[in-house]
């Protein structure tokens, strides 16, 4: 989706496993769409929208106070063409 917005989470826990399965992914089967000019952040992905009213609600409902105890101090983070936390 070009021009979308995404909602991501960036783990406290399980970063090194995180990035070796990146770095295997990026040696073999994807190693011609590695974009090496690209820092590598560990991050997942929870939502894709189309709309920055999309990505502002969601990321409001995913941000509360119950979601955020359970992923510990890392914030979730609403991206588009630049980020915001």
């Amino acid at each position: 989706m070009n021009g979308g917005l995404t909602v991501q989470f960036l783990p406290d826990q399980g970063l090194s496993k995180l990035t070796r399965r990146h770095n295997f992914l990026y040696s073999g089967p994807f190693a011609d769409h590695l974009n090496s000019d690209i820092p590598y952040v560990p991050q997942l992905t929870l939502v894709r929208t189309t709309t920055g009213q999309q990505a502002k609600t969601l990321y409001e409902e995913l941000n509360s106070d119950i979601l955020r105890s359970i992923c510990a101090s890392r914030p979730l983070i609403c991206c588009g063409s630049t980020a915001v936390r």
